[in-house]
């Protein structure tokens, strides 16, 4: 599986998500239905969506007269290895040019240390996060 999180500065990430995914989906994906884990999974999502940055719109809005493509962009300001920027690049903007992922930023911290870090890190749910994220979750998983 792709990786999604990318390192941008100390606990200071972007993260590549689907664009279209709501609070609801997320929590009925993760099986979130009431009570601590409904609690413990909106809490994550609100660390992912609440306070970040998307990317690809500010590149849009403000950086695409200085930085003639989004890889271009991801390698000038923020060091992306040029096989990492195109490789996002490529998803993003898929097949059809019609983007349905985003980058946006993603500070743990800001939003408390509520152990998000743990599920989008960890090895045993992470890839079920991952899919979810990417809106790409099926019946086997």
């Amino acid at each position: 599986m792709m990786n999604i999180l990318y390192e941008i500065g100390c606990y200071e990430y972007l993260i590549l998500v689907n664009k279209y995914i709501s609070r609801d989906y997320f929590l009925n994906s993760v099986g979130a239905e009431n009570g601590f884990s409904r609690k413990l999974f909106s809490e994550l999502y609100d660390s992912i969506f609440a306070e970040s940055i998307d990317i690809c719109d500010m590149f849009k809005n403000y950086y695409k007269k200085e930085y003639k493509t989004l890889t271009d962009f991801l390698i000038k300001k923020y060091n992306f290895e040029k096989d990492v920027a195109e490789q996002i690049n490529a998803k993003i903007y898929g097949i059809k040019g019609k983007p349905i992922y985003t980058l946006r930023t993603y500070k743990p911290l800001d939003y408390g240390d509520n152990g998000a870090d743990s599920f989008l890190f960890g090895e045993t749910i992470g890839d079920r996060i991952k899919k979810i994220l990417l809106m790409e979750i099926s019946d086997e998983d």
